[in-house]
Parts: structure tokens; sequence; C-alpha cells
């Protein structure tokens, strides 16, 4: 609380512009968790859950790409009000499938209700914050998003809740963006921003997007390697443990990336979660046990933290003047497409499973190379942001010395 009051952001300023992404994304994750136990009633051939994975996270993809053109132009409040209210209604819309045609229905709805107003979701924290305290608002949103996760698992394992258990659940997360709009609500002038030519042509938009895709397809492949080990029960327990310190470290993490990322900029913590997270990858594939397992998973969940925070605020620092959301609909498609193709397209190919031996090191080698172009990005947080930093504790440092031996 010290940190954030020292940079003029309390949490009642913080809270509300935090809330709306984080109680968003916090749906999206408990939905893709029960994916297949929710729709598995109307699908019982597994083939078709694939197809509806796939279904669900492109028409996302998609809706993200339309909610951006969207988001620019209409008033930000109403736009959202809307995404969210339709967002509920299309999860209580799962409680009354009845066939598989409904099940195909609701996988497109649920989709356009995450990619439709998650773009302006995120470019409030970027329209609502400076620079300088941009990763301090991304870092609480993974804090809170990580800890309804965390509670929403909790509950449903709890009280075996079954399906509609996970619905309710879900509801409830989607509603907590409403919060946002409980105060003050941060908004901005609407006007058509720049064409998506000019932004797919950015130097460091493209450089800092190469990394972002290999890091979400590398984590989704590596579901392929939980397929093929978690037959052990033995690292199906090391697993159970490691998943949970690996939601704790995202989430009790995120606030501390971003002060580090007012300290050091994006592009630190960046490179440093690319390589623990290639180090982890070769680790589990060259000696797989119950404790490569582990030790995969907590320094995932430690690399997964500093890439949310610092890319949650670098999507937003790099952004033109009037295409905020354009610049986090691709951040938000990009991992949306990942999932399609791990969790839809390739389990209907019949590639299910793979061995950590072979997987892993090709998955170690894609992040390894992806630190390349993040090494030939430009540093997003202005230099003078840092000479300034350092500049007024080395002030306060001294300060406070001379008072120690003036009290002496």
């Amino acid at each position: 609380m010290v940190a954030f009051s020292r940079f003029g952001s309390s949490l009642r300023r913080m809270l509300p512009v935090t809330i709306v992404p984080s109680g968003t994304f916090a749906w999206w994750f408990l939905i893709t968790l029960y994916f297949e136990q929710i729709f598995s009633s109307w699908a019982a051939d597994q083939l078709w859950i694939y197809f509806l994975a796939a279904i669900f996270y492109g028409s996302g993809a998609i809706s993200a790409i339309l909610g951006a053109m969207i988001g620019e132009r209409i008033d930000r409040k109403r736009f959202l009000l809307f995404c969210f209210t339709f967002g509920v209604f299309a999860t209580a819309l799962l409680a009354m499938q009845q066939s598989l045609v409904f099940a195909l229905l609701s996988s497109v709805l649920l989709g356009i209700s995450l990619g439709l107003g998650f773009p302006s979701c995120m470019a409030l924290l970027a329209d609502c914050t400076s620079k300088e305290e941009r990763t301090r608002f991304t870092g609480a949103v993974v804090f809170e998003t990580f800890v309804m996760v965390f509670l929403a698992i909790l509950v449903l394992s709890a009280f075996d809740l079954g399906v509609i258990g996970i619905i309710a659940v879900a509801i409830v997360l989607r509603s907590t963006s409403y919060y946002g709009f409980s105060g003050r609500f941060c908004d901005k002038p609407k006007e058509k921003g720049p064409s998506w030519l000019s932004i797919l042509v950015s130097r460091d938009l493209v450089f800092y997007l190469l990394p972002w895709l290999a890091f979400n397809l590398a984590g989704e492949l590596v579901g392929l390697v939980w397929a093929g080990l978690l037959g052990s029960s033995s690292i199906a327990e090391a697993y159970e443990i490691g998943n949970i310190l690996r939601m704790a470290a995202i989430a009790f993490l995120g606030p501390i990336v971003g002060i580090a990322g007012y300290r050091f900029g994006r592009k630190p913590p960046i490179i440093v979660a690319l390589v623990i997270l290639g180090f982890s990858f070769a680790f589990l594939g060259l000696a797989t046990s119950n404790y490569s397992v582990f030790v995969y998973l907590v320094f995932s969940g430690i690399a997964w933290s500093l890439l949310m925070v610092s890319y949650f605020a670098l999507f937003g620092d790099l952004a033109f003047p009037k295409a905020t959301e354009k610049f986090y609909a691709l951040g938000v498609a990009t991992p949306l497409l990942a999932y399609m193709l791990v969790r839809g397209i390739l389990p209907s190919l019949s590639i299910t499973s793979a061995e950590a031996s072979v997987l892993s090191p090709i998955m170690a080698m894609l992040i390894f190379v992806s630190v390349i172009p993040a090494l030939y990005a430009s540093e997003t947080l202005p230099a003078d942001t840092i000479r300034e930093r350092r500049l007024r504790e080395h002030t306060e440092k001294i300060g406070k010395f001379v008072e120690e031996s003036e009290e002496e």
C-alpha cells in the first residue's frame, strides 16, 4: 500500500479500473478450465468437444478484432455494460442446453462475449493510467484475476456443485466487472483511430508479438505432455501440488512485478520470463520426474506473472493515439488463436499427447528463439522516467542519511 501511495495510486482509484478486465479474465480462465466438463453432457463424442473449443476460441479472436473497431467509435461505458450483460446471458444460457445444436450456439455466444469487449476492458489500463503507474495497475489485474479463480476452484471442489455450480460461479465472476461502474468511470472521447495496416507494420509491435505468440503457444502445447504424464499417480500428485503453487506464484508476484516494471521497464521482465520458461521446458524434458514436474510448474508460474503484467502494460505503451483498443485486440487474439490450435484443431487431428523428452526441447528452443526479437524491440518505458526515479530515490537516501547524521 505504501508503494502504491507513493505514486498517487490509491486502492480506491485502482480497483474500479482493474476489476473491469480482471472479472472478465477470471471468467475466461474458469470457462477454459471446465470447458470439457460443461459441454460433455451435450456432446458425448470427444471430437465434438474439440470442435466446440475451436469455435469458442476462434470466435473470441475474431470478435476481439470487431470489438476493437466498435469500441473506438462508441461510448465505452455503454459498450462495456452491454458486453458484460451479454456475457452473463451467454453463460446462463449454458444451463438451458438440451442438444448439440444448442451447444454449438452457446460456444459461439461465449466466444463473442469474451472477445467483443475485452479490448475495451484492457484499454482502460492504458487510457486511465500513466506509463509510470501502468504496470502497478496490471499487476493488480493479475492478482485479482487469480485470487478470484483460486477461490472459485476452491468453492467448486469443496461443494462438488457440478455443471450448474460451475455456470453459477462463472456468472458471479463475470458480474464482478460491474463494480467498475460503481464510481466515476474513466472514459475518453471517441474518434476513429489509425488503420490496421499502419498498426501491423509497427516494428516494436511485431517484435513483441512474436515472443507473446511463442509463449502462449508453448504454454498450451505443454498440455500434450501432461496428457502422457498424468497417468502416473505420483506425477499426478506432484502436478496437483505444483499447479496450486503455480497459481499462487502468478497471483502474488503480480503486484511485485508491477512495481518492478516501473523500476526497470517492460523489456527486462519479458526477457527474464522467456529465459526462465525456456530452461523450465528443457529441464522437464531432460529429466522427467515428480521433481521436474513440480519445478516446472512453479517456475512457469513465475514466468507467467512476469509476462502477463508486462504485456498487459506493454500494449498500452505501444498504442498509437486513438488506437488503444486495436493494440489490445491483437494482444488478446494472439493467445486465443494459440488456444484454438492446441485445444481444438490439433486434438481433432488425433494429436492429443506427446512425449516430454520429444516436445519439451522443441518448446524450449521455440522460447529461446523468441528472445531474439524481444532483444531488438525498444523499451517502452521512457529512459528519462527511469533516470528520474533513480535520481529521486538517490536523493531520498541522501536526505535520510543527512537526517540520521544530524540526530546522532
